[in-house]
Parts: C-alpha cells; structure tokens; sequence
C-alpha cells in the first residue's frame, strides 16, 4: 500500500484510487482463499466474485486475471468444471493481454496455466496432460524460485499432488513430498498431502 501513499503525495489522486482499488481487490481474493481453507466454498465464492466485480467496476484491466483467477479454483472446487475451465482461459488471455499491476511474473502465469490444464483434463480432455506437464516446466525455468521460494514450493507441489490424483500414480505423490519435506514452511499444504496420501494406501 506505499505505492498507493506516495502516488497521493504525488499529487496522482486517480491514480492512487486505481490502485488501492487493485489491493482492495486482491484482498477479497486473499478472503477467499481463506475460505477455502476452511472448506467454506460458498463464502469463498462470495469473496472471489466481490474480488471480480471490484476489478470490473473500477475497470483494473490486467489486475481483473487474479481475481477471476481465484473464482475459478472455487468453482472447480464446487464441482463446476465446465465453468471453472471458461474462468481460468478467461483469466489466463487478460493476464497475457493486459499486464496486471500485482502478481505480474512468469512463475504466476505458469501457476494460472497448470490449473487451467489439469482442470480439462478433469473436464475430460486427455490432451490437457501435456499442457500440465510443459506448464510444469515453465514454471520450473521461471525466475520464481529466486522471487518467492514459499509460493515456488507451494505450486509445484500443488501440481505434482494434482497429477497424483487425476492420474492415480504415487510416483507423483512422492515428488510433492520431497517438495514439502524440505520445506518447513508448507505446513498447509503437508496437512493436504496426507489427506490425499489416504486414497493411495
């Protein structure tokens, strides 16, 4: 929120509301997630779509990927994978087209497009698993690893546990553990892991 402070002290009072409006929204999409968290999807689904119509309302252009971002995971949360999907690609061709202000890196985009991809292959498109696996790796050439180690850890082994699943092969559930296990900080996403690691055994 400084950037918001000094472009008003600056004299640039649009523009700080601009911005403070892109926070606003990326807040409710940090709400939502939180809800996730809880396994309360239809607050979560309250939050992200409030996160939407902020983004739209105040017309934040690229700034309207993250929070259509976040609508699509609860909505293939909720079982809606036909929705999730037109979300996601929603999400994904703005983020491309429009330089969002937040979250503007090639780490985050690789993220957007694994969900994407393992989400059509839910949705039945077996094609979609080569897309997981080149969105893999370009989110393992991205410069994230350097830029958030947490956020690197966190999505690679969100996508590792995601082929474990759509797939049914542990060789992928050990990737993500090798992942979390050498990480401290995912202690959510280790409580995940096992809960998934219960359908293997």
């Amino acid at each position: 929120m400084d950037d918001v402070s000094n472009l008003r002290e600056e004299g640039k009072f649009k523009e700080s509301i601009k911005l403070a409006q892109v926070f606003i929204s990326d807040l409710y999409g940090s709400l939502s997630l939180a809800y996730r968290h809880l396994h309360n999807l239809q607050e979560a689904k309250k939050a992200a779509e409030e996160s939407v119509k902020i983004a739209k309302e105040n017309n934040l252009k690229g700034d309207l990927a993250r929070p259509l971002f976040n609508l699509a995971k609860v909505q293939e949360e909720l079982g809606e994978i036909s929705k999730a999907v037109v979300t996601y690609k929603e999400s994904i061709g703005i983020f491309q087209q429009d330089n969002p202000k937040l979250h503007n890196r090639s780490g985050v985009l690789a993220d957007m497009k694994i969900h994407l991809a393992v989400c059509e292959y839910k949705n039945g498109d077996r094609t979609a698993l080569d897309r997981i696996l080149q969105a893999i790796n370009e989110l393992d050439n991205s410069d994230e690893k350097t830029v958030s180690k947490y956020n690197f850890d966190v999505w690679m082994s969100g996508a590792y546990m995601n082929l474990a699943e759509i797939l049914k092969d542990k060789k992928y559930l050990m990737k993500a553990k090798e992942i979390i296990d050498a990480n401290p900080e995912l202690k959510i996403r280790k409580e995940q892991w096992e809960k998934l690691n219960q359908n293997f055994l």
